[in-house]
């Protein structure tokens, strides 16, 4: 019973969609990298499980919002169409996206099936504790190479 609220929840918070599908103008939306390398990329295996855990790219509304959303079982985790990424097999990452329109992003840690509850929804930092942010101009050239450098992976 509670893998298949699990499985449900999981089709429901991370269905992704495209571009045309959620209502974004594919004409202005580029093609993305994300660079970095995870410094506490052993605790980050150790927090999660990996076939169960992925990276997302989150948007940040334009009134500086993140969407979260909260199942019936319990489980949060931050609202996103973008595609599941995988966790990487080293701490440093490279991450390519389709149709991403111009905005401000952070990248999420999300977990389908957390060892504890209250883990399954974290975030890249910079600092250890705060979102790293970053934006995508819309007058950027496509593709878009973005390096946020040495990161932090918290696991809330």
């Amino acid at each position: 019973m509670n893998r298949l609220i699990i499985l449900l929840f999981a089709a429901l918070l991370f269905n992704p969609c495209t571009a045309q599908d959620s209502g974004k103008h594919p004409d202005t939306n580029m093609n993305i990298t994300i660079l970095g390398v995870i410094k506490n990329y052993s605790e980050l295996l150790t927090a999660v499980r990996p076939d169960t855990t992925f990276f997302q790219l989150v948007p940040i509304s334009p009134d500086g919002r993140i969407n979260m959303l909260y199942g019936g079982n319990g489980l949060a985790g931050f609202g996103s169409d973008f595609p599941k990424l995988g966790i990487p097999k080293e701490a440093s990452f490279s991450f390519e996206i389709s149709n991403v329109p111009p905005g401000k992003y952070i990248l999420a840690v999300q977990s389908l099936n957390p060892k504890k509850y209250g883990k399954e929804a974290g975030y890249i930092t910079s600092d250890g504790q705060n979102f790293l942010i970053f934006k995508i101009k819309p007058n950027s050239k496509s593709p878009v190479t973005i390096n946020l450098g040495k990161t932090t992976a918290l696991v809330n």
